[in-house]
């Protein structure tokens, strides 16, 4: 089983808590859901020692919005995924592209955390003021067998 630490860890960016010191997550559902926005964000070879960590989502910004390119990303996730937070299962991953402005995409990624027992959705929208959103959609007991 992969170590996921102890449900503390720093909240990335960091920022100062009222107490001084930095602000910190203290579950290890943040700390996993931390984890996979980092592993989404950060382009590859941007980490010294691990050249190959990233999805690199901002990569595809200038990427033609077709079936291709959604494989491409699908297939980085879950490698990537599966590589680095083997923690993790991904139930769905559905692209969702935009009428209005062909040139928008959305991800909507439906998780398990396997320590945890609980399935998550994040969903990556440029459009929206939030564009990376984190939503617990059920527990483990609730509606996710695993098998």
């Amino acid at each position: 089983m992969a170590f996921i630490g102890n449900g503390w860890s720093p909240i990335l960016p960091l920022r100062h808590s009222v107490d001084g010191g930095y602000a910190t997550l203290v579950t290890i559902s943040d700390v996993a859901l931390q984890n996979f926005r980092m592993l989404m964000l950060t382009t590859p070879e941007s980490r010294v020692m691990l050249p190959e960590f990233g999805v690199g989502l901002k990569t595809y910004l200038f990427e033609k919005n077709h079936h291709t390119t959604y494989s491409e990303i699908e297939t980085k996730i879950r490698s990537q995924t599966s590589r680095y937070l083997p923690y993790f299962d991904i139930l769905s991953i559905d692209f969702k592209d935009s009428f209005e402005d062909e040139g928008l995409l959305s991800i909507q990624i439906d998780l398990f955390i396997r320590p945890t027992r609980e399935a998550i959705r994040f969903v990556f929208d440029p459009s929206s003021e939030e564009p990376l959103v984190l939503d617990l959609i059920a527990t483990a007991h609730e509606n996710y067998v695993r098998r």
